[in-house]
């Protein structure tokens, strides 16, 4: 059995190593501690992370998958401006202007 390291590992995958760390310390990838610090995973270990990781669309033959609702329908003016002022940005809407100009 082949056991990669750190860099290793993270090479392979296309990710940085603090990842890596995080996908250890959140039990999604598991390692094997050497010592009292060495860190190494299994390949075996990586390909069934990788395998927890696969994404199945299911398309019927010729069709486009379906998009609910318009582009851009959960956009609501009303909720964005009170986002906005709950964050301290100052709106005056004075006329129904959006900026102010120099009248």
């Amino acid at each position: 059995m082949k056991l990669l390291t750190v860099t290793e590992v993270a090479s392979s995958l296309s990710i940085s190593e603090s990842l890596v760390y995080r996908l250890k310390d959140e039990g999604k990838l598991r390692c094997v501690r050497i010592g009292k610090g060495a860190i190494r995973f299994s390949e075996e270990d990586v390909m069934e992370y990788l395998n927890s990781c696969v994404i199945q669309i299911r398309l019927e033959p010729g069709k486009a998958p379906s998009r609910k609702g318009k582009p851009f329908d959960h956009l609501n003016g009303e909720r964005l401006l009170e986002s906005w002022q709950r964050r301290g940005v100052r709106i005056d809407r004075q006329g129904g202007r959006n900026v102010r100009t120099s009248e």
